[in-house]
């Protein structure tokens, strides 16, 4: 065959799925070898098909392909369906998990597999990253435990590494969920090394750069995260992905922003929306799009950002509870702010203030009290702003914010009593405020304060 098969085709070999003269010619094309087509094989595929030694002329050739063929698709087959019996008994596995929790994970059936075993306990790892952090990582460290338990003769040592990578990987990335950021490092790194020493699979390179650029935002390295996530990102364009290479500019985007270049966010989280697939993930269309709004409100550009709102609207009952609601709203009354209509954005920022605090987010609720008093401070309402902001200084004071902080608070409450505050005063401080949720280390560096 001079053209070169499809993946599907390549794919099926494995199961069957082809006529026999198909199939031979596809083998027999491979093993040319058509390097292109081998980088596109399933891993077990790309083991097998080695030759080793010369091969003789004619029907001695023909003999030898014909047994090399039939020799690794016993093989390439038995090892599928080991792993299809691998996938059933993790099904079985995640059942148990989810009536027994950690104490069903520590007391497994002696009769399941290490494979199956990992499988079900980093799914329901993740499953609880939100709900039950401690448990994610503990669930991550048992998988670790089982995938060093993996046999080299029985998936090859390269792909037994790429397991252990994963597991690795996955349980870097739950110590970072709580917080543990030198352990996560060290295991990431280890996750690394791993993957080194394995096949090489992309797709698992892909999800340690992900989970290593986390990281890296985390440590406040964000042109390091932004370094791995564009890899990623090519690696995606590559395979012929363009939803995940969107999903991952939409996260580039965001610690693009995070590292202050905001114009370069906005093109990025622009970028990302030409390619993320609007039907098949439209929470994460909400969140680019939310994104490119908050953006637009910070840089004043009220305008844009009021077009922005309306291209969002579609999206909003993908937003995925009600603390994005209350953040849409907040942007909401901002561009109302920003457009001089104080009345209408004084009503959505009590309404904000309120449903955060109701949902024990005191830092968000106070944030949205000093919106509430720039806005009343713009409608002359000095008393009521005074007392805005002197309840929202005793929120911050509760929460043990850093030390310039609260001294910026500090004078923007003796500002507001000496009716000397205003609303460009208020609004710049809230600004510092937003930014210290990003970066505990940021330093306050407006002017309002020192006129």
């Amino acid at each position: 065959m001079n053209e070169h098969p499809s993946r599907a085709e390549i794919s099926a070999l494995l199961q069957d799925g082809l006529a026999s003269d198909r199939r031979s010619a596809i083998l027999f094309h491979l093993l040319r070898p058509c390097a292109e087509c081998l980088a596109q094989a399933p891993l077990q595929i790309r083991a097998l098909l080695k030759f080793e030694g010369e091969p003789t002329n004619g029907a001695q050739e023909d003999a030898d392909l014909d047994s090399a063929i039939d020799r690794a698709l016993r093989v390439a087959r038995r090892h599928e369906k080991h792993l299809q019996r691998q996938r059933q008994e993790a099904k079985r596995a995640g059942e148990i998990l989810d009536q027994g929790g950690m104490e069903a994970a520590e007391n497994f059936p002696t009769d399941l597999g290490d494979l199956a075993a990992m499988e079900a306990l980093l799914a329901r790892s993740w499953a609880v990253r939100h709900e039950n952090p401690n448990l994610m990582s503990q669930l991550a460290f048992l998988a670790v435990k089982r995938a060093e338990r993996l046999d080299a003769r029985t998936y090859g040592i390269e792909q037994v590494y790429d397991f252990k990578c994963r597991a690795e990987a996955e349980l870097g990335n739950a110590y970072r969920v709580i917080d543990q950021l030198s352990a996560a490092r060290a295991t990431l790194g280890h996750a690394r090394h791993l993957f080194e020493l394995g096949t090489g699979n992309e797709l698992l390179d892909v999800r340690l750069l992900s989970l290593e650029a986390s990281l890296d935002a985390d440590l406040r390295d964000f042109n390091a995260a932004c370094m791995r996530l564009t890899r990623a990102y090519q690696i995606y364009l590559r395979l012929g992905d363009r939803h995940l290479a969107g999903r991952t500019l939409v996260k580039k985007g965001l610690f693009t922003s995070d590292s202050g270049r905001d114009k370069e966010a906005l093109d990025i989280l622009k970028k990302s929306l030409t390619l993320i697939d609007h039907q098949k993930d439209p929470s994460l269309v909400f969140a680019a799009n939310l994104n490119v709004l908050l953006i637009l409100v910070d840089l004043g550009d009220f305008d844009a950002a009021k077009m922005q709102l309306f291209l969002l609207r579609p999206f909003q009952p993908y937003s995925g509870g009600r603390i994005n609601e209350l953040r849409l709203r907040c942007l909401e009354a901002r561009i109302d702010a920003g457009l001089e209509k104080f009345s209408r954005a004084e009503e959505v920022f009590r309404e904000v203030r309120d449903g955060f605090l109701g949902l024990n987010r005191a830092y968000d609720s106070a944030l949205a009290s000093l919106d509430l008093a720039a806005a009343l401070l713009s409608q002359k309402k000095a008393r009521e702003t005074t007392e805005v902001v002197t309840a929202a200084h005793k929120v911050f004071t509760s929460l043990g914010i850093q030390r310039e902080a609260m001294m910026t608070l500090s004078l923007l409450r003796t500002a507001c009593q000496a009716h000397m505050a205003t609303p460009e005063m208020i609004e710049e401080i809230a600004r510092f405020l937003r930014r210290l949720q990003i970066d505990p280390n940021a330093r306050y560096e407006g002017q309002a304060l020192k006129r």
